[in-house]
């Protein structure tokens, strides 16, 4: 039975598709069975992975609309064990067509539940909003996890974020559990960054994970040639990050 994760943050630019991205990746590289959803009509982690979503049949869009997922909806990437249900911008559609639908906020959980077995791991990338579709992949979710860029945006987002999880926890998941808060674009000689990382992990220092993703040029412009970090270059210190995430993840 596959662990089912989110990634979630409400703010933009939070490196929460990248993060999902190369931890799929990683997760991929240490043999796990991966398939990662987008759940963003963005479609950005359907990008990032070298989807074409303009050869697409069906998309991420169709498994909500009609509850049920079919395999040639999942795409094969570069990597043996990793694989995509890819998103585009129709999704936007989804959530003003799912309004009256009863049970609504369960749809994805029942799609999942009928391939979990085929997975060790179902990662989420979720959409910067807590719409019907995030709130989806949270019920779906046996656990979420928490990019947090080292800014003082990201920080006054944090609280946000864990609040939305909670109601839904409250009312729809009470079993989702917390995987951790990811530090992300961490530089090093950037005296603000240090006291961000310093002040989350005084606050919240058994839910913040040890791995730390350095700020990385090499991971932010991976994406612009359809391949995560850990394929374009592997030695790179941004690819090594997420290698210690995936396992991390996997040991936890």
């Amino acid at each position: 039975m596959a662990r089912i994760l989110s990634i979630i943050n409400l703010k933009g630019g939070s490196a929460k598709t990248t993060t999902a991205v190369n931890l799929c990746a990683s997760l991929a590289i240490a043999e796990k069975k991966t398939l990662l959803i987008d759940c963003d009509p963005q479609g950005n982690a359907s990008i990032g992975l070298g989807i074409d979503k303009r050869s697409l049949k069906q998309s991420f869009y169709h498994t909500m609309i009609n509850g049920h997922i079919f395999p040639d909806d999942i795409i094969d990437t570069d990597l043996e064990y990793l694989k995509v249900l890819p998103s585009r911008i129709e999704l936007i559609r989804a959530e003003l067509q799912l309004t009256d639908r009863p049970e609504k906020e369960f749809i994805l959980k029942k799609v999942i539940e009928s391939i979990a077995n085929d997975y060790d791991f179902i990662v989420l990338d979720t959409s910067p909003s807590i719409g019907l579709l995030t709130v989806n992949a949270l019920v779906a979710s046996n656990e979420f996890m928490i990019p947090l860029p080292c800014e003082f945006y990201a920080i006054e987002s944090l609280g946000q974020v864990l609040k939305a999880v909670q109601l839904i926890r409250n009312q729809f998941n009470p079993s989702l559990t917390f995987s951790g808060i990811l530090l992300s674009m961490f530089q090093e000689n950037e005296d603000f960054s240090g006291h961000i990382a310093q002040e989350v992990k005084t606050h919240l220092q058994h839910k913040v994970f040890k791995t730390v993703i350095p700020y990385d040029t090499q991971v932010k412009e991976s994406p612009a040639h359809g391949k995560s970090i850990l394929t374009l270059d592997i030695k790179s210190i941004g690819a090594q990050c997420f290698l210690m995430l995936a396992n991390e993840i996997i040991n936890q």
